[in-house]
C-alpha cells in the first residue's frame, strides 16, 4: 500500500484477486490518490472464502464488512464463473452493470488432452481444482470411506493445494487409497 502511493498514475489499475480479499486493498489506495480506475479479476469470492473457514461470527461479520466495501471500490469486477455475478450482487452489493464474466483459461496443451477412458464398468467421480482448506475435499474422502465397500466406482482428485498431502494421509487411514 506504501508503494502504491510512489508509483504515479496509471490507465487503470488491474488487481488479479485471489485470497485474501486484502490483496485489493493498494489498488483502493490507487483510486483514492490517482482517480484511477480499478478492474479486478475476482478468482476467490470473499467474504464466502473467509466463512469457508471460521463460520460466521464476529471477525467473520468483520471480513465481511471490509470485503463489501473493498468490491464496491471497484469501478469493474471480472469474475471466473458465473455464479460469482449472483453471490457479489447480492451478499456484497455490487451492480451487475459492474460485473462481467471472464472464464479462466486452459493453454493449447490443457484443450490437446484426451480425457475419455475406456469403458471399464465403474461409476468415475472426478474432482478438479484448488486442494485447499476451503474446498473442503475431505468431506469426498469421507464419503468414500462410508460407501467404500461398493466395488464399482472410483474417485478422481485433480489438482493440488495447500490441504494435499493432509488429503493424501486421510485417505491412506481411512484405507480408501485404493478408490481415490
Amino acid at each position: 500500500a506504501i508503494k502504491i502511493r510512489k508509483l504515479g498514475k496509471f490507465d487503470l489499475i488491474l488487481c488479479y484477486q485471489l485470497s485474501p480479499i486484502t490483496m485489493l486493498f493498494p489498488a483502493t489506495i490507487g483510486k483514492k490518490k490517482y482517480g484511477t480506475p480499478i478492474l479486478n479479476y475476482c478468482l476467490d469470492i470473499w467474504p464466502e472464502s473467509a466463512k469457508a473457514q471460521m463460520g460466521s461470527g464476529f471477525i467473520y461479520r468483520l471480513i465481511a464488512k471490509f470485503s463489501r466495501f473493498l468490491y464496491q471500490k471497484c469501478d469493474c469486477i471480472a469474475v471466473t464463473s458465473e455464479p460469482f455475478i449472483e453471490y457479489l450482487n447480492k451478499e456484497n452489493g455490487i451492480s451487475r452493470e459492474k460485473l462481467i464474466y471472464i472464464p479462466q483459461h486452459a493453454d493449447g496443451q490443457m484443450l490437446k488432452q484426451d480425457l475419455s477412458s475406456p469403458e471399464n464398468g465403474i461409476a468415475d467421480f472426478m474432482f478438479a481444482g484448488n486442494l485447499g482448506k476451503g474446498q473442503k475435499i475431505e468431506t469426498i474422502i469421507k464419503a468414500t470411506a462410508i460407501i467404500k465397500e461398493n466395488n464399482n466406482f472410483l474417485v478422481h482428485i485433480v489438482g493440488d493445494g495447500s490441504m494435499r498431502s493432509v488429503l493424501e494421509s486421510m485417505a491412506d487411514e481411512l484405507g480408501v487409497s485404493d478408490k481415490i
